[in-house]
C-alpha cells in the first residue's frame, strides 16, 4: 500500500461542533480523512468513556467526569456480554451519537468526498491504556483482573468492529485504518506498570486478529505518543506503527532489524512530525517539518532500510491528538499538516 506521505489526523479536535470538524478534516486530511473525537464537547467523548457503553459493571459519573467499573455488576452482566460476543452481534457495541457525535456526522457526509480519497480512519481506545486507566471501586486497574482483562479485549475489538461494520456498508473500495490509541505504553518497562513484554504482545495480538479474522480490507494502527519499546509493537502484528516523529524519531533507529523487517512487509510509520505543543505550532514552518522528517529518514534508510520503500510507507500526522489545543492553534496545526505533506512530496 503506496500512501507516499498523505495526511491524516489521530482523532481528537477541540471544536464542539461536529459539523464543523468534519469540514476542516475534509479540507485539510481530504485523501485520508478520520471521524473526530470532540472531548471539549461533552465528558462522554473522553477517550475513556467515549468507548464504555454496555462494558460489564461501568460507571460513567458525567457530573463528576469519573468512569470505573463496579466488579460484582460486571459480573452479574458477563454472560449478557459474552453471549453478543460469541455470536458476533457487534450492533450490541454500537456507540450510540450522544458519544461520538463526529463519527455520525462523518457517515452523513461521506458522500460528500471526493474520488482522490485513499482511505477512511476510525480510532479507539487501545486495549492496554483502557484497561490499566479504568479501575474498579477499589481504585485497582480493570487489566489486572483476568476476567474483566478478557472482557476488555473483547470489548474493543467489538466496538471495533462496529465501527468498521458502519463504514463498510458504503462498500467503498478502499481501505479502512482502525487506530488503536495506547498512550500508557509510553510507561511500559516502568516500576509503575506490572506488565510484562508477554502481556502486552498478546493483548494487542488479540485485538488486532479479531478485528483482522472479522473485517475485510482493514489496517490496524497502534499509536503511541512517546517513547517505548517499538519492537513491542512490530511483534504484535500491527500495519502501522504510529509515533511521535517531531520528539521521538530517533528512537526507531534502535530497532534497525524489527524496523527493515517491518518496511520489507509492507509496515506503513505514521509520522507524528506536527508538533502538538501551542509554542511549538506557532513557531514551526511546514518546509522545514518536511526537511526535518526527510532527513530522519535518511537516518533510518542508512540502517539498511530499502528509501524507496520508506517513502512510499509514509503517513504524516501530529505528534498527538489536538484535543487540548485551542480551536486557533488547532486549525493551525491541521494547515500545518496539510503544507507539511505537500513538501514532503515535493
Amino acid at each position: 500500500m503506496k500512501f507516499k506521505g498523505i495526511p491524516t489526523t489521530l482523532g481528537s479536535v477541540p471544536f464542539k461542533s461536529a459539523p464543523e470538524a468534519v469540514k476542516l478534516l475534509f479540507k485539510y486530511t481530504p485523501e485520508l480523512p478520520a471521524w473526530p473525537q470532540l472531548p471539549k464537547r461533552s465528558f462522554k467523548e473522553n477517550m475513556y468513556a467515549q468507548f464504555s457503553e454496555n462494558f460489564p459493571g461501568i460507571i460513567v459519573n458525567e457530573k463528576e467526569e469519573t468512569i470505573c467499573v463496579d466488579t460484582q455488576k460486571a459480573f452479574n452482566s458477563l454472560e449478557m456480554f459474552y453471549e453478543h460476543y460469541l455470536s458476533s452481534d457487534w450492533d450490541y457495541f454500537s456507540i450510540s451519537e450522544g458519544y461520538a457525535a463526529g463519527f455520525y456526522e462523518l457517515k452523513s457526509q461521506i458522500s460528500n468526498l471526493k474520488s482522490g480519497i485513499l482511505g477512511l480512519k476510525c480510532q479507539i481506545t487501545g486495549p492496554l491504556t483502557y484497561g490499566l486507566t479504568v479501575k474498579d471501586e477499589k481504585g485497582q486497574a480493570i487489566f489486572y483482573n483476568e476476567q474483566l482483562k478478557d472482557v476488555v479485549l473483547k470489548h474493543i475489538a467489538s466496538k471495533s468492529l462496529w465501527q468498521i461494520k458502519q463504514i463498510s456498508n458504503f462498500k467503498f473500495e478502499i481501505p479502512i485504518i482502525l487506530s488503536l490509541d495506547e498512550p500508557y505504553l509510553a510507561a511500559y518497562g516502568s516500576a509503575f506498570t506490572a506488565i510484562s513484554r508477554e502481556d502486552v504482545i498478546n493483548s494487542l495480538s488479540e485485538v488486532i486478529q479479531t478485528i483482522k479474522n472479522n473485517a475485510g480490507n482493514i489496517l490496524i494502527s497502534v499509536h503511541c505518543c512517546a517513547n517505548t519499546d517499538w519492537s513491542v509493537l512490530i511483534d504484535s502484528g500491527v500495519d502501522i506503527l504510529s509515533f511521535d516523529a517531531y520528539n521521538f524519531f530517533d528512537s526507531l533507529l534502535l530497532y534497525k532489524e524489527k524496523m527493515k523487517h517491518f518496511i520489507d512487509k509492507g509496515g506503513i510509520l505514521a509520522c507524528g512530525i506536527i508538533p502538538t505543543n501551542e509554542e511549538q505550532i506557532t513557531k514551526e514552518n511546514p518546509g522545514a517539518l518536511a526537511d526535518k522528517l526527510k532527513k530522519d529518514l535518511e537516518k533510518l534508510s542508512a540502517k539498511g532500510i530499502d528509501k524507496n520503500k520508506l517513502y512510499n510507507q509514509i503517513l504524516i500526522t501530529p505528534a498527538c491528538g489536538l484535543g487540548s489545543l485551542s480551536s486557533e492553534n488547532a486549525e493551525k496545526a491541521l494547515m500545518m499538516l496539510s503544507e507539511t505533506s505537500a513538501n514532503f512530496k515535493s
